[in-house]
């Protein structure tokens, strides 16, 4: 059996598992489940997934009042989503005592 994601990974795979989803929208969501993530922590975390080919990066033009930035959106590939079920079937198993 390959490697489980590490927990936080996991967390920020499941926060995009519906579709694309900027930074903001996503430490929203890991707030909603009390996982506290710091703004300047976000792409620490982000960058191995998408190097990893687990998550893509799609960059867009924003503007908020007179700034205009980019914000980056961010999906689930393939991958990602193999992956996330490869981690909830491992926690099952051993949530079930090991038993298939």
């Amino acid at each position: 059996m390959e490697k489980p994601l590490d927990p936080i990974p996991y967390l920020i795979l499941m926060a995009i598992r519906d579709g694309q989803s900027t930074r903001p929208e996503i430490l929203d969501r890991l707030a909603g489940v009390n996982v506290g993530m710091q703004r300047a922590n976000f792409y620490r975390h982000v960058n191995p997934l998408v190097r990893a080919g687990l998550i893509a990066k799609q960059p867009e033009k924003v503007r908020s009042g007179q700034k205009q930035y980019t914000e980056n959106r961010l999906s689930m590939t393939e991958a990602g989503r193999a992956a996330l079920e490869r981690t909830r079937d491992f926690y099952a198993h051993i949530t079930n005592g090991g038993s298939s």
